[in-house]
């Protein structure tokens, strides 16, 4: 992503994703629940398990991220496109 994108995407990100979102008490409780369970999952694993989850975690946490970042750039195009009609 280049740097005026990534400026965009964080801001977007940070200050405007709450507006987006259709029912942020749904997000908010959401991400405590995952939160909650993850701690839950972490206990009920031997030392082995917990890397793997983290790695799971840290891998899926990636991909995410980029999924997120393609989302934005298309919405970024698809609103330029729309501005050219």
């Amino acid at each position: 992503m280049n740097e005026l994108v990534r400026i965009l995407y964080d801001h977007a990100y940070e200050h405007r994703m709450p507006y987006y979102l259709d029912d942020e008490s749904q997000y908010r409780e959401s991400s405590i629940m995952i939160d909650r369970q993850y701690k839950d999952l972490q206990k009920m694993l031997t030392a082995d398990g917990q890397q793997r989850l983290e790695d799971y975690a840290g891998e899926k946490s990636v991909l995410h991220d980029l999924e997120l970042e393609a989302i934005f750039r298309a919405g970024i195009s698809i609103g330029l496109e729309l501005s050219r009609l």
